[in-house]
């Protein structure tokens, strides 16, 4: 069981962040979880944000036991190959930490600019042929790779990710073919979308039966985000733990928490590691 603080990669959150994990650190949280987007539509906001994987090789170096990782990763917006190698670096340089994200990527304008956008389906082809090259380069010595999308000929990827066989694939959506794909190689599961409890556990049941297919049904973990489902404007101990527990009844292991609806959220999330995470973990 993991509690793992929910947040961005945008620049306006980054000095939160960085306070906020090295008191995760020391707290009980299991890891933080960040947006990984380069920009929306053209005069969005959100646009003022920050390389995920660079970031994260920074909250690695001020923390010593928290995991980092992304929530999640549209997987084909940088090539796999690439993708593959930070990666592996991240996982070296901290020590075993790292949680890889796994989606199709949803946003047009990002695909347009950074990479090229296609229908849902080819998104999620290329996301099952990504993946298979990514995991190879983490395993193999010498990898020759021929698909529909990737092709490269006696590829060494090395150092090895320190994880074995390689970092926990953590795949966010609920898409038909994704919740496939999870159950193909996942090790944990999050809807991506805001659903009802009936929609949640309709996903898991989905992803259990994919992942049965392949004898992998004991292999995966479920996730579940305590914020959008308790529904808190302020701190309620009881609120929490009676979500937790909630979540718990629907299978999830591990939850994930952001405190941006709180006036000092170092202060709330210290009050929520000693009244929740301490009590479950």
């Amino acid at each position: 069981m993991g509690f793992f603080l929910r947040s961005t990669n945008l620049f306006a959150d980054w000095s939160l962040n960085c306070k906020m994990v090295k008191v995760a650190d020391a707290l009980g949280y299991s890891g933080i979880l960040i947006t990984d987007h380069y920009m929306f539509g053209p005069d969005d906001p959100a646009n003022i944000n920050l390389e995920a994987w660079l970031a994260l090789t920074w909250l690695a170096s001020v923390t010593k036991r928290l995991r980092i990782g992304t929530m999640v990763t549209p997987i084909t917006l940088r090539p796999p190959t690439i993708l593959a190698k930070m990666i592996s670096t991240l996982d070296n340089l901290s020590n075993g930490r790292v949680i890889v994200g796994v989606g199709a990527g949803w946003v047009e304008p990002e695909f347009r600019v950074y990479s090229s956008w296609e229908p849902a389906r080819a998104r999620v082809r290329k996301v099952e042929e990504a993946l298979k090259l990514m995991l190879r380069l983490w395993t193999d010595t010498k990898v020759t790779f021929h698909g529909n999308y990737y092709r490269i000929a006696d590829a060494i990827l090395e150092p090895k990710p320190i994880q074995k066989p390689h970092p926990p694939l953590l795949f966010g959506g609920a898409g038909e073919r994704m919740i496939t794909l999870a159950g193909m190689y996942a090790d944990m599961f999050f809807p991506m979308s805001a659903c009802s409890t009936t929609r949640y556990r309709a996903i898991r049941r989905k992803v259990i039966e994919a992942a049965k297919e392949v004898g992998r049904e004991d292999c995966i973990s479920f996730v579940y985000d305590l914020q959008e489902h308790a529904g808190l404007q302020s701190y309620s101990t009881s609120k929490w733990i009676d979500t937790v527990n909630f979540a718990r009844r629907l299978g999830a292991t591990h939850f994930t928490v952001s405190f941006a609806f709180s006036e000092d959220p170092l202060k709330t999330m210290k009050q929520f590691a000693s009244e929740v995470v301490a009590k479950h973990i």
